[in-house]
């Protein structure tokens, strides 16, 4: 098998915990909390459907991991969706998507694809199938977000000419399950992306007590 097809649900993940005794615990980078400072984009709502509609993005190097956190308006069923995460992981690559019939902002050089249904895909710019990227993905009806880990170490063989994690640049887009159009996506960021700054709002309240 080319590449290793990890996807847990959040019960999985929990039921790591029940079976302590008899399997390695989990890992404790996988599991610690994200912060603010982790923060990386605040996409405005606009899909068609809040089911469809990614609406934040964090990333990480945490320990061995780079870790990307997608969060969504609204999830009603994580099968209903296909999501591709392009990489810009060093010089050269490719803008154009022809799965999708698009094209990136960014010159990708990995293609990681975590469709509805089936195993978890990469592939460089080429169209040649990457393997040892370890890809664990946590999907979590609970906060309607999905955990994307990949191997750092791996990674890093594909780093030719950055030097730093913080320029390796990411752009998602979100399909339909089965489906190329486009229904959602991203604008690109980077490990190194500032923060977005805090959105001004005010809670409105009214007929509070009218039920009462």
């Amino acid at each position: 098998m080319i590449f290793t097809r990890r996807i847990l649900s959040l019960e999985a993940v929990l039921s790591l915990f029940l079976l302590a005794g008899c399997l390695p615990k989990p890992s404790p980078e996988l599991l610690s909390p994200w912060l603010i400072s982790d923060l990386r984009l605040l996409d405005p709502d606009e899909a068609q459907e809040p089911t469809q509609d990614l609406i934040a993005a964090y990333m990480r190097q945490n320990g061995e991991e780079l870790q990307i956190r997608l969060d969504f308006l609204e999830v009603g069923r994580f099968d209903e969706f296909d999501l591709y995460l392009a990489l810009d992981t060093g010089p050269g690559g490719l803008n154009e998507l022809s799965s999708l019939h698009t094209a990136a902002q960014i010159s990708w050089d990995t293609l990681l694809v975590i469709p509805a249904h089936g195993g978890i895909k990469a592939f460089s710019a080429s169209g040649d199938r990457r393997a040892g990227l370890a890809v664990l993905v946590v999907r979590d009806p609970v906060t309607e977000t999905i955990l994307i880990s990949l191997n750092r170490k791996e990674l890093a063989d594909k780093i030719n000419g950055f030097g730093q994690w913080g320029n390796v640049r990411t752009q998602v887009f979100l399909t339909l399950a089965g489906e190329k159009s486009i229904v959602d996506g991203l604008a690109p960021f980077t490990l190194d992306s500032p923060p977005p700054r805090p959105a001004r709002y005010v809670l409105a309240f009214w007929d509070v007590f009218k039920r009462l």
